[in-house]
Order: structure tokens, then C-alpha cells, then sequence
């Protein structure tokens, strides 16, 4: 029962994602004070995302710092608190797109059999 109490709380706060989706897409332009991509969508697995549109997505600040304007990329896209917000932004050409593949590889496969109690911290 207790560990459900994070998601009633998020679900309470508004932070919950009402809907998510699958996405990859173009970075046409990087807004760094506002954190946020204007992506043209070139695959998606929501209606809300047509393919060939424009959307802007807010960004975590690690990405924020990362220019992907013209790189294609893959994310998982959530719609909440009255915007969309792209999680997990991973390139899929350009510089450094197959050395973080690899090591994305790498990392599933050595955090695959760990169990719910450990977890993974930054660093390690």
C-alpha cells in the first residue's frame, strides 16, 4: 500500500502525466531560458501528435542544455500540468548518437536483474 502513496500524491498535485506517447521527431529550434524544443513530429503512437506537425515540448534542464536543432531524436512524450513535456530525449543521428546507444546498452543490460530495492545512483 505504501508505495502507492507517490502516485496518489503526484495525482494530487497535478504531476501525473494524463496521457503518454511514444515519439520521434525533429528538433527544428532549442528555447534554453524556456527549457523547451520545437520538435516536428515524424512518428508518434498519440493522435494528439500528427505526423509532419510542429510542437513545442518543455524539457528537463540537462537536456535544455544539449543543442539537438537538427538532430532526429526519440522520446516519450506526457501531456500534463496544460503542456506537453518530453522525457527520455535520446538522438538517433549525429554526433555521439551511437556512443549513447551503446552505452544505453550497456546500462540496461547491467541494471537488468537488479531488483526493485537497489537502485542505480548518480555516478555509479
Amino acid at each position: 500500500m505504501w508505495r502507492f502513496i507517490p502516485f496518489f500524491l503526484s495525482v494530487l498535485l497535478g504531476a501525473s502525466p494524463l496521457w503518454g506517447a511514444l515519439i520521434e521527431g525533429r528538433v527544428v529550434q532549442l528555447d534554453a531560458e524556456a527549457r523547451s524544443y520545437e520538435v516536428e513530429v515524424l512518428e508518434s503512437d498519440d493522435a494528439n501528435l500528427t505526423v509532419g506537425s510542429r510542437q513545442v515540448f518543455r524539457v528537463a534542464p540537462g537536456d535544455a542544455g544539449i543543442d539537438y536543432v537538427g538532430r532526429k531524436i526519440r522520446a516519450e512524450a506526457d501531456f500534463y500540468s496544460d503542456q506537453w513535456h518530453l522525457e527520455g530525449v535520446f538522438p538517433l543521428d549525429g554526433t555521439g548518437a551511437k556512443a549513447m546507444a551503446d552505452a544505453n546498452r550497456r546500462f540496461r543490460k547491467e541494471t537488468a536483474l537488479l531488483s526493485r530495492r537497489k537502485f542505480v545512483r548518480e555516478g555509479d
